[in-house]
């Protein structure tokens, strides 16, 4: 285990996918989940919607959309076609591309 950016130990390059459904991001349906113990490294593409609750450094290319969560902690390119992010996600040195919206947060 390593302490990551946001400040908590987390296990590094975990993937895992599935179902997710009613995350209160309005995804419903197959998508991928990077969930909030997650640590990612290097470049994601993806198809379908994908859900950032963890961190992710490096890039996620797709052209699906991408839902950035509140507990998320992101630093590198972002690019989908369409992007949303709660408030008090932690968005370090990004570089958003799409149509980008802002959900409340809870």
């Amino acid at each position: 285990m390593e302490s990551g950016p946001c400040g908590s130990a987390l296990p590094a390059n975990e993937h895992i996918s599935g179902e997710v459904n009613g995350s209160g991001a309005g995804v419903s349906g197959p998508a991928s989940l990077l969930g909030p113990t997650l640590v990612l490294r290097g470049e994601l593409s993806f198809k379908e919607p994908l859900v950032i609750q963890g961190q992710l450094h490096g890039s996620a290319i797709g052209t699906g959309s991408i839902i950035i969560e509140k507990s998320a902690c992101l630093s590198g390119k972002i690019s989908a076609e369409k992007i949303q992010f709660e408030r008090g996600a932690l968005l370090d040195d990004v570089v958003l591309t799409g149509r980008i919206q802002r959900m409340s947060g809870k």
